[in-house]
């Protein structure tokens, strides 16, 4: 199957959605990675898309309570799982291509975010200091906001979330890594328990 871009990104960003907000994980490219590459996380769900911060939706399969094929969002403002109410997988990606996440993420975006995300590449995301689950953090439209690879907030997050971590047994583990591209690092990039 070829992969088209979706109107409203740039050429490069394929899978991507919601002026680049959102990266949906079908096939996979060079830089961004194939839902089939996701599965191996342990975790009964799919991860079936991610947004700049390192927010992830997920499909459950068993790995929450209540009805299966409904999406879970990992929130960087909480570092824990929130259901998405009754989306199922055909709800968000509606959701991404009409303006409904607008709403969703309300509390995560900042003035010009729609230009902003519109420049980056598919494997690059935004990391913000203070970071959105600190007091500090809460208005992201003061944050410090940096280009980062993608890899690098998933390495980050988990890093804060796994084992060790400053959050570990407080908050909900990380539950991706970005194995694609040219920052993705199997060498380190795999959970640990």
């Amino acid at each position: 199957m070829a992969a088209y871009p979706v109107v409203g990104t740039r050429g490069s960003e394929y899978g991507s959605a919601d002026h680049g907000w959102l990266k949906l994980f079908g096939g996979g490219t060079a830089d961004m990675p194939a839902f089939l590459d996701l599965m191996t996380s342990g975790l009964r769900a799919g991860m079936c898309a991610i947004d700049v911060l390192g927010g992830v939706f997920a499909l459950n399969w068993g790995a929450f309570p209540g009805a299966h094929h409904r999406i879970w969002y990992w929130a960087p403002a909480t570092l824990a799982w929130l259901e998405c109410g009754e989306w199922t997988h055909f709800d968000l990606v509606w959701s991404a291509l009409t303006g409904g996440l607008d709403r969703f993420y309300e509390d995560l975006r900042w003035p010009g975010w729609q230009d902003d995300v519109a420049q980056l590449d598919a494997d690059q995301g935004y990391t913000l200091m203070p970071q959105p689950f600190s007091v500090e953090g809460r208005d992201v439209a003061l944050s410090h906001k940096a280009v980062v690879p993608m890899a690098e907030i998933c390495r980050v997050m988990y890093m804060f979330t796994g084992p060790g971590g400053v959050f570990d047994g407080t908050s909900d583990r990380y539950p991706m890594f970005w194995l694609r591209g040219p920052h993705a690092r199997p060498d380190i990039d795999r959970f640990t328990d």
